[in-house]
């Protein structure tokens, strides 16, 4: 926190705590935590090699597979635990504030990952199966979050990640050739379960919080999982939850290529909905010219909208991570004084921070 402070202060309209403790490399520490809880489900669990590769699935005689079905069907409630994390850093939250360090319209943000983010550990013959038990127990932390934290101060992010790089080779299978197999997409239509889903837990969420999304196609090893040929598949996606929820959508983040550097990977841009804050993740380390590329791409199709990193920060070195402040300071104040090709609306200079 007190880093992004630092380099943002004045820009940023939400603070959130990052990877910390077992929440590192978004939910890689997630499914080691619960497969710690839960032995009872030892079975439903992919192997990773040790460059975290996944490796085949072992085969499973029918009668094996409806043994570790029933556990599952039979087994409590997961508990993931994003709730008491949030209420536990919310009290940093509160001593910055009162060190002065926060100023008073800044909200702590929450940052919440998407089933299908959980489930890519899972063999594929138990992915469905799983995801009811992970529901409830997303569903459950933002219920307690709700309850248990001040709406005003809170803005609670939905990250698709895992989700929609499933929903990307769904629509498009050519990516399949390349694509891990653990992002590989089950059968059933996921854009229908997933923008399900968000909706479900988006309309839990306290009214007087602010809430958003952030759209990627994944971070390994600072690199994309999958390179998108556009933004079609993440606005539709965007559009389809904000149409349906019973509340406002406060801003949508959209990670971007850094080889995005070509109008037509933005035209989708045309297509999305008014309301909420448009964030495009554009800003990589050590590269300002590139985001003033990009910038000046997505211009032809958007006129407002914030900046931001591609992705979280958490598995980002110092000094990368630095730079992408830096540059993201820069060029907002430049913006602010007409010195770079950067329109902002207003309230939209009041960078968001991405920063799961």
């Amino acid at each position: 926190m007190r880093t992004t402070l630092a380099g943002l202060k004045d820009l940023l309209v939400s603070v959130p705590d990052g990877e910390t403790g077992w929440r590192y490399y978004f939910t890689a520490g997630l499914s080691q935590k619960i497969a710690g809880q839960s032995p009872a489900l030892g079975g439903v669990w992919r192997s990773y090699d040790e460059q975290f590769n996944p490796l085949p699935a072992p085969k499973v005689n029918e009668a094996a597979k409806q043994a570790i079905l029933n556990t599952i069907a039979l087994h409590p409630d997961l508990d993931f635990g994003y709730a008491a994390e949030a209420i536990a850093s919310y009290q940093t939250f509160l001593k910055l504030k009162q060190e002065g360090l926060i100023a008073k319209n800044v909200r702590f943000q929450v940052s919440l990952p998407g089933i299908g983010s959980f489930t890519m550990f899972i063999l594929p013959e138990y992915q469905s199966a799983m995801e009811k038990l992970a529901f409830r127990a997303l569903r459950k932390d933002v219920i307690r979050i709700a309850q248990e934290l001040p709406g005003t101060d809170i803005a609670m992010q939905f990250d698709i990640a895992a989700d929609f790089i499933m929903m990307e080779a769904q629509k498009d299978t050519t990516y399949l050739d390349t694509l891990r197999a653990d992002f590989h997409p089950r059968s059933e239509d996921l854009k229908k379960l997933y923008s399900n889903q968000y909706i479900e837990l988006i309309n839990q969420v306290d009214p007087a919080a602010t809430v958003g999304l952030h759209i990627c196609p994944g971070n390994i090893s600072n690199r994309a999982v999958l390179e998108p040929k556009d933004m079609s598949v993440s606005v539709e996606l965007a559009n389809t939850i904000m149409s349906r929820i019973a509340r406002s959508l406060d801003w949508v983040h959209f990670g971007i290529l850094p080889s995005w550097k070509n109008e037509s990977h933005y035209a989708p841009l045309k297509g999305m909905q008014p309301g909420p804050a448009v964030y495009l993740g554009l800003v990589y380390p050590n590269d300002r010219e590139g985001a003033e590329q990009r910038i000046s791409c997505a211009h032809e199709h958007m006129e407002d909208f914030g900046i931001a990193p591609s992705c979280g920060l958490g598995r980002t070195s110092i000094e990368d991570a630095g730079s992408v402040l830096a540059i993201i300071s820069e060029i907002s104040r430049g913006a602010s004084e007409g010195k770079v090709p950067l329109k902002v609306g207003e309230g939209l200079l009041a960078l968001l921070y991405q920063g799961r």
